[in-house]
């Protein structure tokens, strides 16, 4: 049954029960041999009839909003097509343009001057929006689009740069997190006086070792923590932070990939409990100090030093030997 059947067939049923259109009717759509239909029929806001060919244009044409925006939704939307429904009056569907794969660099810089913050939020996240229309956005009243301009890739340097000194610190933070961030921007930020800001600086892999031992001495736990587990932490920051007196933070140091033997051996001597059973459980960890750690009070921490690869299973065996010699005869 073509489409012109399905509609036939609708039409003839009581607007009452209303009913549910086939899954394969948007395809049908594709045949050329059907004849072209211009409208739609809703009941209870369901379209059961949709557009015949050409299908582009005529979702660009079709009266019923329902039926664009389910057409704006299709992966292989042409571009030119887009560019007719960037200036539809539907703000909906609009904002299924700017946030579509195909949508052209045209479209985007014209959208990005959209009244609806739907919209602009869109194109500004949009990563083939052109640079001079992200520029345009870092200036949008809304924070939210700022920070979408703010973790776009394809801004411009001195969009980096403004959006680095906004007035909102999430603004500020979604420039800190970027990968491509420069040290000069990276340090400029390192001067900030908002935490979640110094937290992203703190944890992104470009930070320079000199930021990240200036980190080490931060008041907010959640700054050390991020330079704890920074890959470039230098050993110093590390030796200091093993001092700290959050656990978590000394628990970070003792997961760290370039973390020395003898702060391992320190550590495992921590008050804290969590921070031992880490040292057990890395296969790092000496075996001299695992062993030691097998009779540690916790059984959760001398589990953990049992079950590490880096413990010979000789020297297992003799420590469970020797320890079952110590242990007294139950009569």
């Amino acid at each position: 049954m073509g489409i012109t059947g399905h509609a036939n067939q609708y039409r003839s049923q009581p607007k009452t029960t209303p009913p549910t259109p086939p899954v394969s009717l948007l395809s049908q759509t594709d045949s050329a041999a059907e004849p072209p239909i211009n409208c739609g029929q809703l009941w209870g806001g369901r379209c059961a009839v949709v557009v015949g060919p050409p299908r582009w244009t005529h979702t660009r044409e079709h009266p019923t909003v329902w039926v664009r925006r389910v057409r704006i939704k299709d992966q292989d939307f042409p571009p030119v097509v887009l560019g007719w429904l960037a200036r539809d009056l539907d703000p909906e569907i609009r904002g299924g343009v700017a946030g579509h794969p195909n949508c052209p660099s045209a479209a985007l810089s014209e959208l990005a001057a959209d009244q609806e913050l739907n919209v602009r939020w869109e194109v500004a996240r949009h990563p083939s929006c052109p640079p001079a229309a992200l520029a345009r956005l870092a200036q949008d009243k809304h924070r939210s689009v700022r920070i979408n301009v703010a973790r776009n890739l394809s801004n411009s340097p001195a969009t980096r740069r403004q959006l680095a000194r906004d007035q909102y610190d999430d603004v500020r933070r979604a420039v800190a997190e970027r990968p491509d961030i420069t040290p000069t921007l990276l340090r400029h930020l390192a001067r900030d006086q908002a935490p979640r800001v110094l937290r992203a600086v703190a944890g992104n892999p470009s930070t320079p070792p000199a930021v990240l031992e200036q980190f080490a001495s931060y008041s907010d736990g959640d700054v050390r923590r991020e330079v704890a587990e920074h890959p470039r932490c230098p050993p110093r920051a590390l030796q200091q932070l093993t001092q700290d007196h959050s656990s978590w933070v000394r628990a970070a140091v003792a997961t760290h990939p370039n973390c020395p033997p003898a702060l391992l051996e320190q550590l495992a001597q921590d008050k804290h409990e969590a921070v031992r059973y880490v040292v057990a459980d890395n296969p790092r960890c000496p075996p001299g100090t695992l062993v030691q750690l097998l009779g540690d009070p916790n059984s959760s921490v001398s589990e953990a030093a049992g079950d590490n690869p880096a413990l010979p299973r000789a020297t297992l065996a003799m420590w469970q030997l020797a320890h079952d010699q110590q242990q007294p005869v139950v009569s």
